[in-house]
């Protein structure tokens, strides 16, 4: 969960990690009015003598709630600029489920940060995704960072934004785009670096960001180290084509009880497929126990 603490920038997202696929209509539904991941003005306690003073209650930041990072990641962005030497609480409430239907647990103020009322600071890094050190990371997910505001889109390039193999530090060749947006087009506060081809697997691989990319005016600072972050691809890539096998007539994509029991899965495997590899798959469809929520269920 990113950021914390004094001294960011009033347009700082604020981001959450999770360890599994989040539903999202349990995250954010602004026709069922539900926003249970969001950003809200801490207020102090008010002292009082024996009568006391009840402080008036926190109110949420407006903001877009995004999910990224294959529905791992919530991005939360604030429609206006956040107040200056004021401190934000970032709170998950009850009712945050994964797409199979756990409760994702924790629930409460998750941390909180203040923006500064400096204009003429530096840009910061408020996370990157795969986290630092993450391992087992898919090699064909997305590589993203968030900052902590609206980058110059010209000074970022495949030289000041990529990922390289550590081993040699070769840089992977890949392109750079926004995949968000705000009022005014795409929002570059959030990086997307997509790798023109898959990953190599079990092969540790950086996450570089230079100080030549411009955060509103100013200069990036990345930190001292380089790179940014370091994580870890796990050995398989993910098939290239899941199928029904044997579908129904007219019905090319269907499940259902009528051919549940005798269904087949085509499958098409990527080349470097080893004899002996175990391929498993899941079946999804909505949960009947809880309609209108979201939920998945899913035989395997």
């Amino acid at each position: 969960m990113a950021p914390l603490g004094p001294g960011w920038h009033v347009t700082t997202p604020a981001v959450v990690f999770f360890s599994e696929a989040l539903n999202a209509g349990s995250v954010f539904d602004p026709a069922l009015e539900i926003e249970r991941i969001y950003l809200r003005e801490k207020k102090p306690s008010l002292g009082g003598g024996s009568q006391g003073n009840t402080p008036p209650p926190p109110s949420k930041v407006k903001s877009k709630v995004d999910l990224l990072g294959q529905g791992r990641v919530v991005v939360i962005r604030p429609l206006a600029p956040l107040l200056p030497n004021v401190t934000y609480e970032i709170v998950m409430d009850q009712g945050v489920r994964d797409l199979d239907g756990k409760l994702a647990r924790g629930a409460g103020v998750l941390g909180s940060f203040t923006p500064s009322a400096k204009t003429s600071s530096e840009g910061k890094v408020v996370a990157v995704f795969p986290e630092p050190d993450a391992r087992d990371f898919s090699r064909q997910g997305e590589i993203f960072a968030v900052l902590d505001g609206p980058a110059t889109a010209s000074t970022v390039t495949t030289s000041s934004f990529y990922v390289r193999k550590e081993s040699d530090k070769s840089a992977v060749a890949g392109s750079i785009s926004y995949p968000l947006k705000s009022l005014v087009g795409s929002d570059t506060r959030v990086l997307l670096f997509t790798p023109s081809a898959a990953l190599e697997g079990s092969v540790e691989f950086g996450v570089v960001l230079k100080k030549t990319i411009e955060v509103g005016g100013q200069p990036l600072n990345p930190g001292d180290k380089e790179p940014f972050s370091k994580f870890t691809t796990m050995s398989w890539k993910r098939p290239s084509d899941v199928k029904i096998g044997n579908p129904l007539s007219g019905f090319p994509d269907a499940v259902n009880l009528s051919n549940l029991a005798s269904l087949r899965i085509d499958v098409d495997l990527p080349a470097e497929t080893l004899a002996g590899d175990r391929v498993e798959v899941r079946v999804y469809g909505g949960d009947p126990s809880t309609k209108g929520e979201g939920d998945l269920r899913y035989v395997e």
